[in-house]
């Protein structure tokens, strides 16, 4: 996930960046594709019908990563990932995570945050 976030750590010239972040969010997605096997043959959660830590964690990642946008091809993922972020005790920080990561894009646009 580091390369996703900070691509230009990894790379020699800066116009490589976009091209790291890409390649960062493809792994990812690979990634995403054995859960999604795993979750489609024992779902909607990672232990069945009983929602767990890993559910949350990876709700989270969906979620905070713009994975919410890719998770087109993986539908036991994201409909796993809405059931978490409809959680009544999670729906609030799920909102509240959403309002951050905006702020924090604003920031980005403008040459601000992480570099």
């Amino acid at each position: 996930m580091k390369r996703y976030f900070y691509p230009q750590r990894y790379v020699l010239r800066p116009e490589d960046a976009p091209a790291m972040k890409a390649q960062a969010l493809d792994a990812a997605l690979d990634r995403l594709a054995v859960i999604e096997q795993r979750l489609q043959k024992n779902g909607p959660y990672h232990l069945g019908a009983r929602f767990s830590l890993v559910d949350l964690t990876m709700a989270y990642w969906t979620a905070y990563v713009d994975f919410i946008d890719a998770l087109g091809p993986y539908p036991a993922v994201r409909h796993c990932t809405d059931l978490v972020m409809d959680r009544p005790k999670l729906r609030r920080k799920f909102d509240e995570l959403k309002t951050l990561k905006h702020k924090y894009a604003q920031l980005q646009a403008q040459g601000a945050g992480v570099p």
